[in-house]
């Protein structure tokens, strides 16, 4: 079983891959990597899947090994999110 078998019917799933990760872009340079800027992205993506199906920009985040912290982080810091 996948992990979006049992929850399609009642969430949006959306997977990315975080900067310098897989497909994504790879910007230069450690600074290009800070968690603020890793916040930013994820609450970009969230933003913009808000405009597209008209509603407002909540999400339930799920975060593995590095993406855990930067969930952590999105959590902590943007509370308009949740």
């Amino acid at each position: 079983m996948t992990l979006n078998a049992g929850l399609a019917d009642r969430f949006r799933m959306v997977v990315i891959d975080l900067r310098g990760y897989n497909r994504s872009d790879k910007p230069s340079g450690v600074d290009q990597y800070a968690m603020p800027l890793l916040v930013s992205d994820i609450v970009a993506v969230i933003r913009q899947l808000a405009v597209e199906i008209n509603m407002s920009p909540k999400a339930v985040i799920v975060g593995h090994d590095w993406g855990g912290a930067v969930t952590w982080s999105v959590a902590m810091t943007r509370l308009d999110l949740g």
